[in-house]
């Protein structure tokens, strides 16, 4: 696989599926080539403030700390119990984009939670993320239902997606699970979350 991780956020009715490989890697900086692989890497958070989880891709390091730490100190000094799904990735974002020296490599998290929407809780997808495409330390946060982000530019959908599913990685893993996406949002019965093991 040319890239390791393999993160996965998918909405349905029923819930919100947060899934990430466990295997992190050690890259030589000057020929890219992995050095090291580390096993049982924990790629996803949950916030305890704000009923909010996010995983990650890219970066296992942020601020000379593992990007679980670095999230967990981000929750502590930034986060309110009050804060909207927004305002946490907003707030991320603009954390991201201050770190010093600034962030040049790829990363991102999808941030996914419920959130209020016509007296409902609505499950919603943010994606905050730093490409080479854009300056070192400049992040993005991408509303899902609505827009896509890419080195052309916003690109905004033509109606919004309730379901939006959301994957960074190896795109021979992502094909073979986008054929479950449409039966998993559509279809009225449980999707057990041992599917996704």
């Amino acid at each position: 696989m040319k890239n390791l991780t393999s993160t996965f956020t998918i909405l349905c009715p029923y819930g919100i599926v947060l899934a990430a490989d466990s295997v992190g890697t050690i890259r030589n900086h000057f020929s890219n080539e992995i050095e090291k692989i580390i096993p049982n890497v924990q790629k996803i958070y949950g916030f305890s403030k704000v009923p909010f989880g996010t995983s990650f891709w890219g970066l296992g390091v942020v601020e000379d700390k593992p990007t679980l730490d670095f999230l967990a100190e981000f929750e502590e000094s930034s986060v309110e119990k009050t804060d909207t799904l927004d305002q946490v990735a907003d707030k991320l974002r603009e954390h991201l984009s201050k770190v010093t020296p600034k962030i040049s490599d790829g990363m991102g998290l999808h941030l996914a939670g419920y959130v209020t929407i016509e007296g409902k809780p609505t499950p919603q997808l943010r994606h905050i993320f730093h490409e080479t495409w854009h300056a070192a330390g400049d992040f993005v946060a991408e509303n899902c239902h609505i827009e896509s982000l890419s080195a052309k530019g916003r690109i905004k959908f033509p109606s919004y997606l309730p379901y939006p599913p959301l994957f960074n990685g190896d795109n021979a893993i992502a094909n073979c699970l986008v054929n479950f996406i449409p039966y998993m949002t559509q279809q009225k019965q449980k999707i057990e979350p041992a599917l996704f093991a």
